[in-house]
């Protein structure tokens, strides 16, 4: 059941996060799969979602060239939870080298057509960048 693991997974990761657990790099992994299952089933953890980016931002050793994908998924979850601060949150963590990524700025124009109620814009720009199609929720 999906709630379940939900619930079980975002307990774990409660417990990880206390004091100076949040930083360990040794939970990333665990941290990455719990996003793509938020992305898979339709659910969503900002703060462990976020806590992924301080991992990269306070452990520059984790990032990877895979990572880029990983704070894009960041990225797209918490846009989604507009008009909460989750994208502003999240965007302040990410490295100089991050923010130049070209995807990155793709999902920076649609943050920015979406504050601004620029809806026709921005369901063009999705659907010629192909940037939220198979993701829930």
């Amino acid at each position: 059941d999906p709630q379940t693991q939900f619930e079980q997974m975002k307990e774990e990761a409660y417990y990880s996060m206390e004091g100076l657990g949040r930083l360990n790099p040794e939970k990333l992994d665990f941290y990455i799969d719990y996003l793509k299952f938020q992305a898979e089933h339709g659910f969503y953890d900002g703060d462990a979602n976020l806590n992924i980016l301080k991992l990269y931002q306070f452990t520059p050793d984790l990032v990877t060239r895979s990572s880029i994908d990983i704070v894009h998924l960041v990225l797209v979850k918490a846009l989604m939870q507009l008009p909460g601060s989750d994208y502003v949150f999240c965007r302040a963590q990410l490295s100089q080298d991050m923010i130049d990524d070209s995807l990155t700025k793709k999902i920076d124009d649609v943050a920015t057509l979406l504050e601004t109620c620029q809806f026709p814009e921005l369901w063009n720009v999705i659907q010629e960048e192909k940037l939220v199609t198979e993701m829930a929720g």
